[in-house]
């Protein structure tokens, strides 16, 4: 009975120094610490030294890459994860209320033009959804909204007029 007994605690002892020197030596490599990263929520994950850390990144641990300059020995440079900027080009779009609208990211389009009710003449105007639908009325012909969006119980005119520079409706 001792003997199983010295075996089992010897096994023991053998499978925690092992879950222990496995706890205290886990390094990330530039593969790991990216898909970890992303597994997190994160855009990216990278190894490099603290000073090259941003006031963003988060710290997950230490990396380790064998034959690296830049992360080869132990506890010299740690796993990152940051979120990519998606910077888009700085140009706008003019919408025909005159207005400009810039792009947005991560897709870099464009931003909506605002719905215009501008008009000059009678023909700039027409009638957009039906009754029932929201944003059901007058707009500029060139400035429609997105669409109906649904019920909202709009009553939509029977035909539109250029007053004052606006799109009004015409109930008759």
């Amino acid at each position: 009975m001792k003997k199983k007994n010295i075996i089992f605690l010897i096994i023991f002892v053998v499978l925690i120094i092992i879950l222990v020197i496995s706890m205290n030596s886990r390094y990330w490599n530039l593969k790991t610490c990216d898909s970890e990263c992303k597994h997190r929520g994160y855009d990216v994950g990278t190894c490099r030294w603290p000073s090259e850390m941003s006031e963003d990144d988060i710290e997950i641990g230490s990396c380790l890459i064998p034959q690296s300059k830049h992360c080869g020995n132990k506890d010299q440079c740690n796993c990152y994860c940051y979120n990519e900027i998606v910077a888009c080009i700085a140009d706008a779009k003019i919408c025909p209320d005159g207005t400009g609208v810039g792009r947005v990211p991560p897709d870099c389009e464009f931003e909506s033009c605002p719905e215009s009710k501008v008009c000059e003449i009678d023909s700039d105007c027409i009638i957009f959804g039906e009754d029932g639908d929201c944003n059901c009325g007058c707009y500029n012909k060139d400035a429609l909204p997105q669409d109906s969006g649904g019920a909202c119980f709009c009553a939509a005119p029977t035909s539109c007029e250029c007053v004052e520079g606006e799109c009004v409706g015409v109930f008759e």
